[in-house]
């Protein structure tokens, strides 16, 4: 992969980002519901786009398997390697498990807007399909594992997990997901103007997502987080996506597929994160710091990865 495609497919996502915190700190910071745009993005937007890549691409020629298997790989394996040194990260780090919980979902979390807004550029727009379904897959994952952690580790241990559950199955990416795919099988032609209404409302997705995401970063204590951040970013930014790449080598996928399991570990963690701790009462001030940590970092490591592994 080129130096100036990786520059030409990062530099408007990461240029939305920045437009989205400019805004929210420099222009419309009282004046705004941004918790309001940030719903409607989430719930219509997203969802909207999800089920345009999905209607008509041709999913039996999708080669997921192995891509599937070194997603959940990554994952799994960056978790164990977690769970397993937690005693001495703490010990180290001289940290709470309410911060463990925070460098964990940092850790294995993603925010899967950069890569559906980088790939069509980097990848082409065959991939595209394959990347909603690795999100959706993705996103349940990384939800359950994140939920178990934070029920185990947090400072409020009891939750229902039945009600976590049917929030996460809930998930607007999940469901849109799933209704765009199943109308794909089922050979339903939609009207035209569905079709037009569905392409208008994607168009707003991935720009106003980014957008958010932006307004999203907060303030960072550096003398008391530094060294949980730089553990939680290297993880995230520099570790998972050689994994992947590691993974994807040795069950001997295309080359295209390795660059975009490259790409979508090697983003920085989710705005979710952050909201994830704050409602499960894990370290959300570490959590929010972590995540505009990666996020400016990303800006300098993701076009490395993609220039090193690709």
């Amino acid at each position: 992969m080129q130096t100036h495609e990786i520059i030409i497919a990062l530099a408007p996502v990461f240029l939305m980002i920045f437009l989205g915190w400019f805004t929210r700190y420099f222009l419309f910071s009282e004046s705004i519901k941004w918790r309001l745009i940030e719903k409607v993005t989430y719930y219509l937007f997203v969802p909207a786009l999800v089920i345009k890549h999905l209607l008509y691409v041709d999913l039996e020629n999708i080669q997921i398997t192995n891509a599937l298997l070194t997603l959940l790989a990554t994952i799994f394996t960056v978790s164990l390697i977690l769970l397993f040194s937690r005693k001495k990260i703490k010990k180290h780090f001289s940290i709470s498990d309410q911060s463990f919980t925070s460098i964990f979902q940092g850790s294995i979390r993603a925010n899967f807007f950069i890569s559906l807004a980088a790939a069509p550029v980097l990848l082409g727009n065959n991939l595209a399909a394959l990347l909603v379904i690795l999100v959706a897959i993705f996103t349940i994952t990384v939800n359950f594992i994140s939920v178990l952690v934070l029920v185990r580790f947090g400072s409020e241990k009891k939750r229902d997990l039945n009600h976590i559950a049917l929030k996460l199955l809930r998930n607007p990416f999940i469901l849109s997901t799933v209704v765009g795919i199943a109308i794909n099988l089922s050979g339903i032609d939609l009207a035209e103007e569905i079709n037009s209404g569905i392409a208008l409302l994607s168009g707003l997705g991935l720009p106003m997502a980014l957008f958010c995401a932006g307004a999203s970063i907060y303030a960072i204590n550096f003398r008391r987080q530094f060294s949980s951040i730089l553990l939680a970013s290297s993880i995230r930014l520099i570790i998972s996506p050689f994994i992947a790449y590691m993974i994807g080598k040795v069950l001997g996928l295309d080359g295209q597929i390795i660059a975009t399991l490259v790409l979508f570990h090697g983003q920085p963690t989710a705005v979710t994160s952050y909201i994830l701790a704050r409602e499960m009462d894990g370290d959300h001030e570490l959590m929010a710091s972590i995540l505009t940590s990666q996020t400016a970092l990303s800006v300098i490591s993701l076009p490395i990865i993609l220039l090193l592994l690709t």
